[in-house]
């Protein structure tokens, strides 16, 4: 009997590819009134839209952001992740074993999960 067609669904984000940390750096370039290291900040702002997260950091600031910082992000964010994406550890050797069909879902901007800038 032949298996069915499968389809393994991957988040993109934090699960094939090490973003989340890059993510929290580009906040921590941008505002240097965030004092907690990167590390941190993924933990408290782990699978969270961004526009919760930018909430949080002005309620953490005690002021409001900029009208230009999502742009300064996503700036900063390409640029980080121009230089300095990696995959998570073992996902290439799994991608390249799994014999099922594969996909990739992502909540990111379509630019960013495309082209990765």
């Amino acid at each position: 009997m032949q298996m069915p067609d499968i389809c393994v669904i991957f988040d993109l984000d934090g699960t094939l590819v090490d973003s989340e940390t890059l993510c929290n750096q580009a906040f921590l370039d941008l505002l240097p009134e965030l004092s907690d290291p990167a590390e941190v900040l993924v933990k408290r702002y782990r699978g969270k839209k961004l526009s919760a997260i930018l909430a949080d950091i002005e309620h953490r600031i005690g002021g409001s952001l900029p009208d230009t910082f999502e742009n300064n992000d996503r700036g900063r964010v390409s640029e980080l992740f121009a230089r300095d994406l990696k995959p998570m550890p073992g996902v290439v050797a799994m991608l390249d074993n799994l014999s099922h069909y594969k996909c990739v879902a992502s909540s990111g901007p379509p630019a960013l999960t495309i082209f990765g800038s």
